[in-house]
C-alpha cells in the first residue's frame, strides 16, 4: 500500500501507553508512517512500564514534510488530590515542542 505521509507522535517519560500506541496503530492502519519523537532520551518508559524508543528528536522532523502531529498527554489525581502531569502533557511546554506546530501555523501548513 502506498503511504499517505507521516504523522509525528510526541513521546516522553511517563507517557500514557494508550495515548501513544492506539493512535500510532490506527494511523499506520490508515496508511501513515508514524515516527515517535521526543526532546531528549532515546528510550522512554510509560506510566505502566511499557518501553517506547524515540525515532528522533522533534527538531529532526520538519513540519512542512508531515501530515500532522499527535500530542498526547494528560494527568491524573493522586491520593493527595494533586494532579500529576504525565509527559508529553508536561513536555508540551518545552521550547522544541512548542516551536514545531507554531512554525507550521506561521507557514499556513
Amino acid at each position: 500500500m502506498k503511504r499517505k505521509g507521516s504523522v509525528l507522535i510526541l513521546v516522553g517519560t511517563d507517557y500514557e501507553e494508550m495515548d501513544v500506541w492506539y493512535p500510532k496503530y490506527r494511523l499506520e492502519a490508515a496508511g501513515y508512517d508514524t515516527p515517535l519523537a521526543g526532546i531528549g532520551d532515546q528510550k522512554h518508559t510509560g506510566k505502566w512500564g511499557y518501553p517506547c524508543p524515540e525515532d528522533g528528536h522533534v527538531r529532526e522532523f520538519m513540519s512542512d514534510t508531515l501530515a500532522g502531529i499527535v500530542a498526547p498527554g494528560g494527568g491524573h489525581r493522586t491520593s493527595s488530590g494533586a494532579t500529576r502531569r504525565f509527559w508529553p502533557g508536561s513536555g508540551r511546554s518545552a521550547r522544541p515542542v512548542v516551536w514545531w506546530p507554531r512554525s507550521a501555523a506561521d507557514r499556513g501548513s
